[in-house]
């Protein structure tokens, strides 16, 4: 069950602020599209890197390159517009109303 997040403030707010807050989104959706654009060819070749040398567990390099991108990703914090807007602090946008992958797989699983 999908459980709605919490309302907005319905505080007002300055024009300037809305207009800083559409800059400041387009400026992280590009960094995102950067971010994929090179994620793309790095997570494949640490994949190819994997297969041909063995190093530690399999996937070693694959699984190091993903938390690289994530690491950036929650960096660059697309939705901290609305996190400024929930008048519940605890009820962040990017901790609770995003998807995350999954964790990999355990050392002891992969072996």
């Amino acid at each position: 069950m999908d459980v709605p997040p919490p309302p907005i403030d319905q505080q007002p707010h300055t024009r300037e602020m809305f207009i800083r807050d559409v800059l400041v989104l387009q400026i992280k959706l590009l960094l995102l599209s950067l971010h994929n654009f090179v994620l793309v060819p790095l997570t494949l070749g640490a994949v190819a890197l994997d297969l041909v040398f063995k190093s530690g567990r399999h996937g070693s390099r694959f699984y190091r390159t993903l938390d690289w991108g994530r690491q950036a990703e929650e960096a660059i914090d697309l939705y901290r517009a609305l996190d400024d807007l929930r008048p519940d602090e605890g009820a962040k946008a990017s901790s609770e109303y995003t998807s995350k992958p999954p964790a990999p797989p355990s050392a002891e699983l992969l072996h």
